[in-house]
């Protein structure tokens, strides 16, 4: 069973600290890569990140990953364990491995966490390489065997790391089969113990309850009844101690099971649905209940049958009303991370719920560029890139806009600049795939930018970006993107 994480031991500067303030210590970590300044940054990181686990409940996402994020990158190997605790991917995947104190983890056995300091670096490593696998790159099997060889150099016990075991070899071949049969009643026992389900950490809570639902209901049927009494205790649990917020994440992890992963339980989904809004609103946190809102409203909108899409909802009223509403509570607590998923939800519909005219485009286009600027303040990059391509992508969609007009073109570029400040001058599997930070819609931004730059004749740039393209997707099999490798083809045709 693993332990309740406590806030990682205090390095003696750090108790004694009395220099330069946050900002400061981002801003060498930014800049350095070793030395006394570096060390005096971690620990000053690692003093706020001790404070904030002082009072768990009222931790900020955005405050929080971006003290971990940095503190890991400075060689805290408390703050990486924390981020593999928190399933927190977006921000695992911003600590390199690359970096000489993180790479030092590789062959340690320190404990931290419940997790190894090898297992910890593991996590990081697969953090860079998960969006490739789960797009089935050619390199997925030898990926998918050297990241559960680094793990199982220790034993496999935190409940974190057996569900991505369980969700990582999802599939149904038989070497995959029989690493499920290993690990899968493991994972259910560690849940079920887990004391984390009875604390007041609701950002540990959600990451495990993502991570169960993952990694079980999507794969497993049978085991409704047990995930759902899971969920149901852990809810009852926090009740018994007055953690509203906790009892309110548990009913919501469990009406994300009932609406994605189970056929059955309208009655059940409806009291989850209305328990989790009700719960999160008493125990004020605005920032769990917005997000949660704005899934709930998306989701409910993809239910609607096609042609009656549009207009007010029986329950959620007008459909960019609702959304702003939960964007403003957001706001107000300078929610920035929830605030950007909520943006995004909200760039992905309000062009289909208002229709294709010019305004609802550039309504949707405001959404994607409010979603990147959110993320840009959570320093989360890849979202970042994410708001900024699908900003640009929509507004090709306005004639208004033209790639030579400038903006199309400027906001591509900047997409891919946030994508490339995840690439690895080094890669520790030596696949193609993975040195260059690979996602699906750096691609697509990548191969967009390339035919802009055709279409202002710089043919040299444009012919550059497209065999950067053939290269990402060299490893993945020819029916893969079938629509990209036409225009790949016909961009490396055209002579710079």
């Amino acid at each position: 069973m693993t332990a309740v994480p406590a806030p990682p031991a205090l390095p003696p500067s750090a108790s004694e600290y009395s220099g330069p303030d946050e900002a400061e210590f981002l801003a060498v970590v930014a800049r350095a890569r070793a030395g006394p300044e570096l060390e005096l940054a971690r620990a000053g990181l690692e003093f706020l990140i001790a404070e904030d686990l002082n009072a768990p409940a009222q931790i900020s996402r955005t405050r929080h990953q971006i003290r971990l994020v940095a503190a890991a990158r400075a060689g805290s190997l408390s703050a990486a364990a924390r981020l593999v605790d928190l399933g927190w991917w977006t921000g695992m995947e911003q600590v390199s491995t690359a970096l000489p104190a993180v790479a030092a983890w590789k062959d340690d056995g320190q404990l931290v966490f419940g997790l190894r300091a090898g297992q910890i670096y593991a996590q990081l490593w697969l953090a860079r390489r998960i969006e490739a696998m789960n797009c089935r790159c050619a390199d997925m099997p030898a990926l998918r065997a050297e990241w559960l060889a680094m793990i199982e150099r220790w034993p496999v016990t935190h409940p974190m790391l057996l569900a991505k075991v369980l969700s990582v070899h999802s599939n149904t071949d038989m070497p995959r089969q029989e690493v499920v049969a290993r690990y899968r009643d493991r994972a259910l026992v560690a849940f079920t113990d887990d004391p984390v389900f009875a604390g007041e950490d609701v950002h540990a809570m959600l990451g495990r309850g993502e991570a169960i639902n993952r990694s079980f209901s999507y794969q497993w049927r049978e085991d409704r009844d047990l995930l759902l009494a899971m969920y149901d205790g852990a809810a009852a649990r926090c009740a018994q101690h007055g953690e509203l917020a906790g009892e309110g994440i548990m009913h919501c992890v469990k009406w994300m099971y009932l609406e994605y992963a189970s056929e059955e339980g309208g009655e059940a989904r409806q009291v989850a649905r209305a328990s989790a809004s009700t719960l999160l609103a008493r125990a004020g946190d605005t920032a769990h209940l917005a997000m949660f809102r704005a899934q709930v409203v998306e989701r409910e909108w993809y239910q609607r049958p096609q042609g009656r899409r549009g207009g007010a909802h029986e329950e959620t009223g007008d459909l960019p009303a609702y959304i702003a509403g939960a964007m403003d509570m957001c706001r107000s607590g300078s929610d920035w991370y929830e605030l950007g998923e909520v943006c995004a939800i909200a760039g992905r519909m309000i062009r289909n719920e208002r229709g294709g005219d010019p305004d609802s485009i550039a309504h949707s286009a405001a959404a994607w560029a409010d979603s990147a600027d959110a993320y840009r303040r959570a320093g989360v990059a890849r979202l970042q890139g994410n708001g900024l391509a699908m900003q640009a992508a929509t507004l090709v969609a306005d004639e208004r806009h033209h790639p030579d007009g400038g903006l199309i073109l400027r906001l591509r570029r900047q997409a891919e600049a946030c994508f490339a400040s995840l690439d690895e001058k080094e890669s520790g599997s030596g696949s193609g795939a993975c040195a260059v930070h690979f996602s699906a819609m750096r691609l697509e931004n990548l191969c967009a930018l390339a035919e802009n730059l055709a279409d202002v004749d710089d043919l040299a740039g444009a012919h550059a970006l497209f065999a950067r393209v053939a290269t990402m997707i060299h490893g993945f099999p020819p029916n893969y993107w079938m629509g990209l490798r036409r225009r790949l083809k016909a961009g490396l045709q055209a002579q710079p």
